[in-house]
């Protein structure tokens, strides 16, 4: 049987004095690649910053993640990007976000728009290059757990053929039960190996979550403030990321020129529909009453009268 799983934990914080944890190099590509030199000095100094700032989870994201878990194994968050981007009638993601939004299609629409249409797609491109880099990297080391433990058991299965043509007759029974006791101790240490290896990248996925959460942050991204572990917040930014995964693959297939031409019509368009703010739902509310005119009484309103019930008595 699986062995008792205690409570998950993050991973210890950084020791004094010793490095930031390695991301993938495209982390700093996120935001050290811009166009201008002036620009790059800057992307390079937030760049140390943000790899700085996530050597340990914020203390309250923790707290989030370990009341989640409970007493089970922690799990891995949900990426900001999946592998294909999501096909959009609106290039805005109305669609996707639905009306609740309010205005942030539009701020979505003008961010991509700033900075000459190109900084903010070139760092989420690159999110989603370390998400993909991530991904390839959990799968590989969970792929070569899963080798080493089946040629662990091939060399144990091969040591107890050779011990068992070794041994008489006599000691058939205690070998078998020795190799058989030998055999589900090795099953159980492997289980409970993996299941380590799952928490610690379930963890690490935590990490990288909060990594791309400031990234995006300093990015102007709209919708992120920083990292959180809230389950709406997360989906919130997961909706974000693929509308500005949908935008910067448009502007490959289309170009840069034609996709800030499009942008920008689609942003006088969404602006020439957005009604004032008088004229949101079916009618104006009522305005209120001139300050120091007195208002005529309102008579307390008193319940409806009941007429008693005869009451029928049976004999």
């Amino acid at each position: 049987p699986p062995p008792d799983f205690a409570p998950s934990a993050p991973p210890p914080p950084l020791e004094a004095g010793a490095p930031p944890p390695r991301a993938p190099a495209v982390a700093a590509a996120a935001v050290a690649q811009p166009r201008t030199g002036a620009l790059a000095r800057d992307a390079e100094a937030e760049s140390a910053a943000i790899l700085t700032s996530v050597a340990q989870i914020p203390p309250d994201a923790v707290l989030t993640w370990l009341a989640r878990d409970g007493c089970s194994p922690p799990q891995r968050p949900s990426g900001l990007f999946g592998p294909d981007p999501p096909s959009l009638k609106d290039p805005a993601g109305r669609d996707l976000l639905g009306q609740e939004a309010g205005d942030l299609p539009l701020r979505i629409v003008r961010a991509v728009l700033r900075d000459s249409g190109g900084m903010l797609l070139d760092v989420v491109e690159a999110c989603y290059c370390m998400s993909v880099l991530k991904e390839g990297e959990a799968s590989k080391r969970i792929k070569a757990f899963q080798e080493k433990t089946n040629n662990d058991l091939k060399t144990l299965e091969e040591t107890q053929k050779s011990q068992r043509n070794v041994a008489g007759a006599a000691m058939e029974g205690a070998i078998a039960q020795l190799h058989s006791t030998e055999r589900n101790n090795f099953l159980n240490s492997c289980h409970h190996g993996r299941q380590q290896l799952i928490d610690k990248i379930a963890w690490e996925f935590r990490q990288f979550l909060a990594l791309q959460q400031l990234i995006l942050t300093k990015a102007g991204a709209p919708g992120f403030s920083g990292v959180s572990a809230d389950d709406g917040v997360i989906g919130l930014h997961t909706r974000i990321c693929s509308i500005l995964h949908s935008a910067f693959v448009l502007r490959k297939r289309i170009g840069e020129k034609e996709h800030a031409s499009l942008m920008t019509g689609l942003e006088a368009k969404m602006v020439s529909e957005a009604p004032p703010p008088h004229e949101f739902g079916s009618s104006a509310p009522p305005a209120p009453p001139p300050v120091g005119v007195p208002q005529p009484p309102v008579a307390p309103s008193r319940p409806p009268r009941v007429s008693p019930v005869p009451q029928q008595h049976g004999y």
